[in-house]
């Protein structure tokens, strides 16, 4: 009877492992054989809130915030970050996809490849590897990631990849799966349970952006929420449409600074340093070495490259009105050694922004003539310029739609085949 017991016993294991193996050998193939996407293909990615149903991203079958491909001939491409990525717009409402229904006529699809700090250099690569191919690429002239130490990395542009990246061994995957699920159960939440298996993501590396310097302090939750609980923005704006003919440096001593200054208390934000540890010459290297590296790729993967810059809310003269719509939602924290973080003054934050947006695109209007300078072109309308944007990075609605009237005008003064869809 013991005899038969241990059989019993062997027999069950012997299938356990079985399994196991199983479940690794489709894991390692799963690995290899699934595309990289930026968010999960063909799904529903809610809103920043809940309630904000008509910001949610509805994603391609390329796990993209895009139209679905229903088999056009023709592909165009947009390569971007936060505000080609329908933050805060929504998708039906951002520039490309805009773009694609001004030229349904001649039959293009545009695949979006936007994410929330995504780097063009990453994605372009990753475009190559895939062996994608488009008649035009559009890409955003955002500028390297301040910080990231290795752009040959194009997976760290891809958020939906995220936990399989940087796992040296790769095995066993399937372990990596049984704890990414046991670590979303209720039960593991409920007792907010010690992370004995911190995940391998792209997201843990402490040295790749500003994004990670934030998680490590602790203030990339806590300022933001601080800052939107005071509403300093908000007493800004009143006190500035109130008395227009007061002087606004007056308000923003009198008004947004004592604001901020509660915040960064609270959340313990370092003394604040009013010039950035390096200059805007200094980066310049980096900077054109990107943008080269951009169009490089870009004419790897495409038939013709628009360099498109990103426009800002204003330039220095600006300020402070410009600083108070950027700081409002967003820290600049500038890790300037191992294990020192600068936390930059408001105005030395978004005067270097502003600075980086206009050398960005003189490089890119010095490589290529395919350049569109939306920034230049967005400022000089003479409509209120807080209407076009939502801050000081991100486009409004009516932004996007002024930015798809720039972007059409130029696409079709180059090829003048192109027809107009009928609205």
């Amino acid at each position: 009877m013991a005899q038969d017991e241990s059989r019993r016993w062997k027999r069950w294991l012997r299938y356990g492992l079985l399994f196991l193996v199983v479940l690794e050998v489709t894991a390692q193939l799963g690995y290899e054989l699934r595309p990289h996407t930026i968010y999960p293909p063909l799904a529903w990615i809610p809103g920043p809130a809940p309630h904000q149903m008509a910001l949610a991203r509805r994603t391609s079958e390329q796990g993209n915030p895009s139209e679905i491909d229903r088999g056009e001939k023709v592909k165009w491409a947009v390569v971007g970050t936060s505000w080609t990525d329908a933050m805060g717009v929504p998708q039906n409402e951002i520039w490309p996809t805009l773009l694609q229904r001004r030229f349904l006529k001649n039959d293009v699809h545009i695949e979006n490849y936007s994410g929330d700090s995504t780097s063009a250099v990453q994605t372009l690569r990753y475009l190559r590897l895939s062996g994608r191919h488009f008649e035009k690429i559009f890409i955003t002239l955002d500028g390297p990631v301040e910080g990231l130490t290795d752009v040959g990395e194009w997976m760290l542009g891809f958020q939906h990849s995220y936990r399989w990246f940087n796992v040296q061994s790769r095995f066993p995957l399937c372990l990596l799966m049984a704890v990414q699920l046991f670590k979303t159960s209720e039960f593991y939440q409920t007792f907010h349970l010690p992370d004995f298996f911190p995940e391998a993501s792209a997201d843990n590396d402490k040295s790749s952006s500003t994004l990670s310097i934030e998680k490590e302090t602790g203030l990339s939750g806590c300022y933001p929420q601080e800052m939107t609980r005071l509403d300093c923005k908000k007493a800004y704006w009143h006190r500035r449409e109130s008395e227009p003919t007061a002087d606004p440096w007056v308000i923003w001593n009198e008004t947004f600074l004592p604001c901020q200054l509660k915040a960064d208390r609270k959340c313990g934000v370092p003394p604040r340093a009013n010039e950035m540890p390096y200059t805007i010459e200094s980066r310049m290297r980096a900077y054109e070495n990107s943008v080269k590296e951009s169009y490089r790729l870009g004419l790897q993967v495409a038939d013709r490259v628009y360099f498109v810059s990103h426009p800002m809310i204003g330039v220095a003269t600006d300020l402070p009105d410009g600083a108070v719509d950027m700081t409002a939602s967003s820290l600049p924290l500038v890790n300037t050694a191992p294990a020192v973080i600068t936390a930059l003054s408001t105005l030395a934050g978004i005067e270097f922004r502003l600075k980086k947006t206009v050398a960005i695109e003189a490089i890119g209007m010095q490589l290529t003539s395919d350049t569109i300078d939306l920034h230049t072109q967005l400022l000089a309308s003479t409509e209120d310029r807080r209407r076009l944007f939502l801050d000081s990075t991100h486009i409004s609605a009516i932004g996007h739609q002024r930015a798809a009237d720039i972007i059409e005008a130029r696409v079709r003064r180059d090829d003048p085949r192109l027809v107009r869809a009928e609205n």
